[in-house]
């Protein structure tokens, strides 16, 4: 005999998650954005609630599996994710005690947030750890000593918020995250090493305003759309000055390397540069064209003048230099041989015409009376005549002349990668 109820749907019976229901969320507003209003009564035993269920790993895979159980009586697609975004699961403002906290494999089925936790001394361990669709929120957590990872975790369609987070000097590791949504990273400081490595991002990826005390890795990151990365601080090589023949302590120029490439795809031509300059340096003692004394030697001399062509300020400073230097220079050298005052500014004369090629050439061609004598022509005159050994003076002229060429056309080279001119 076939039984009565046997072919009828279960209806789907949600009331055991009352407490995760985005309704019941609306009556008593959760703190949202910068603000430090405390949660309820209510919503501290709601959050008190799910942190006992987080930490019994058996009673959390129940009571999820339970929610999943529910959810796929709910035949058409379309409803079921409807349904699933009327719920999220909260920890807001939980101080978690110190100890390993593994998280390990765990599931959360939707929206979930960490708003303002805190997070005790030790490992935390979100690895391989699975979100559904929905919003995941790690605003304005901290972490403590010990190293937090998500390696491996899979966040559905949504945001996922990791901005104002405070990370102490700990690993901090998103390798072979899966993001099918928008992952936004910005306004945090890690003081460690940050792995994104081998990271996929489905919608958009914001990394701005992050400052990252050592390279950060995205190597093998795949990010659908350009990332945003204005703002972004990398301190590991943030030195105004190296040794000629200094060399990096490890190879990063692969880091350097894609987040350049990042850069260029977002069309942020400040970073672009910025990137470069930093590959320069990370390279320098491993690779091809930045080993041996030479060419250390020769990219020393590029970033001193230039930063790598990123600076149009450094060879500006440095052919006022050159300008100052042969003042100076051949006032001394003249010594005697000419008047107190017309020597200097015989002198300075001389150094303006030399250390800008430009310059020169404006005071040769420039318009004057036939058979005109300029004051400057008659004192070289008066120089020659005096005995000094104007060949040499000359020969330094035009050595000055050479270095301040360079030193131009590193002006411009500035100038165009600044302003990006064509």
């Amino acid at each position: 005999m076939t039984s009565d109820n046997e072919g009828i749907a279960t209806e789907p019976d949600f009331s055991e998650f009352a407490d995760w229901h985005v309704e019941e969320e609306e009556k008593e507003k959760w703190p949202k954005g910068w603000g430090n209003r405390p949660l309820t009564e209510k919503q501290e035993a709601i959050v008190g609630q799910n942190v006992k269920l987080l930490k019994d790993r058996d009673a959390w895979r129940a009571k999820t599996d339970a929610f999943e159980g529910e959810l796929s009586k709910i035949e058409d697609e379309k409803a079921r994710k409807q349904k699933r975004a009327e719920y999220s699961i909260h920890f807001d403002r939980e101080k978690f005690p110190s100890g390993l906290l593994d998280l390990e494999n765990y599931h959360f089925p939707c929206s979930v947030s960490f708003y303002g936790a805190a997070f005790g001394d030790g490992d935390v361990a979100f690895s391989e750890a699975t979100f559904g669709d929905g919003y995941v929120s790690f605003f304005r957590t901290k972490f403590g000593d010990g190293d937090v990872s998500f390696s491996g975790a899979t966040f559905g369609d949504g945001y996922v918020w990791f901005s104002g987070v405070k990370f102490r000097d700990t690993t901090t590791s998103f390798l072979d995250v899966v993001v099918k949504g928008n992952f936004l990273s910005s306004y945090n400081t890690y003081p460690s090493n940050a792995h994104f490595s081998r990271m996929s991002v489905g919608g958009t990826a914001d990394f701005s305003h992050n400052t990252f005390h050592q390279v950060p890795d995205f190597t093998d990151s795949k990010i659908e759309r350009p990332p945003d990365v204005s703002g972004m601080e990398v301190l590991a090589f943030k030195r105004k000055w190296i040794w000629p023949w200094w060399k990096a302590d490890q190879d990063e120029g692969a880091k350097f390397r894609k987040l350049k490439a990042m850069a260029l795809a977002a069309n942020d031509h400040e970073k672009d540069g910025e990137f470069f300059a930093y590959e320069m340096l990370a390279k320098r003692g491993y690779e091809a064209g930045s080993t041996g004394p030479i060419a250390l030697f020769i990219n020393w001399l590029y970033f001193t003048f230039s930063n790598f062509g990123q600076s149009y300020k450094r060879p500006f400073s440095f052919l006022i230099l050159s300008l100052l230097t042969g003042w100076v220079g051949y006032g001394l050298w003249i010594g005697t041989s000419l008047a107190n005052a017309d020597r200097w500014w015989f002198a300075f004369g001389y150094s303006f015409r030399n250390f800008m090629p430009l310059f020169g050439s404006l005071f040769r061609f420039a318009p004057k009376p036939s058979d005109h004598e300029s004051w400057f022509d008659k004192t070289f005159h008066e120089l020659a005549h005096s005995g000094f050994n104007v060949d040499w003076l000359t020969y330094v002229g035009i050595f000055q002349n050479f270095i301040g060429l360079i030193f131009l056309f590193l002006l411009l080279l500035g100038l165009r990668n600044k302003f990006r001119l064509k």
